[in-house]
């Protein structure tokens, strides 16, 4: 049985002619399944995917303009399926503006590894302490980037 787990998708929105980009870290829960059952596997994940899509469009045509006046072109840069540094993720509720550290790992660009520290330096301490996080291979330098942060596990 494939237990539900946690993914944190990293969204940029752009509008590369206004010179504006956003960042928004959607936490969605994928639900277990049983993981001999490729039909049920596929149905999970493509009803995650939906609804994740869905909540990044809520988001660039509902929150975003409250903000930014200009349309938005969205990509997903990142994702990470394991537990980020930082209490604020566990807490439950929307932050409309976090500062989160971010690091690309070892299996390419799109896999990060994030949290929230005081700086790159005790972010590089934390991650050094947690063997998880060191398996997938963080690659320094680490960027800070501000994002609106949805906790939406559970609907899924």
């Amino acid at each position: 049985m494939a237990g539900p787990i946690d993914i944190y998708d990293l969204v940029r929105f752009a509008n590369e002619a206004a010179g504006c980009v956003h960042h928004l870290l959607l936490k969605v829960t994928q639900a277990e399944y049983p993981n001999w059952n490729e039909t049920k596997s596929a149905i999970v994940h493509d009803e995650m995917t939906r609804r994740r899509d869905q909540l990044i469009e809520s988001f660039r045509s509902q929150m975003l303009p409250q903000t930014c006046p200009h349309a938005h072109h969205a990509e997903i840069v990142g994702e990470f399926q394991d537990y980020p540094l930082g209490d604020v993720f566990y807490e439950g509720g929307d932050h409309p503006v976090l500062d989160i550290w971010v690091a690309s790992t070892k299996y390419g660009s799109h896999w990060i590894v994030l949290g929230v520290a005081d700086s790159e330096e005790d972010f590089w301490r934390q991650v050094a302490e947690n063997e998880d996080l060191i398996s997938l291979g963080p690659i320094p330098p680490a960027r800070q980037v501000r994002v609106h942060f949805l906790n939406r596990a559970g609907e899924f």
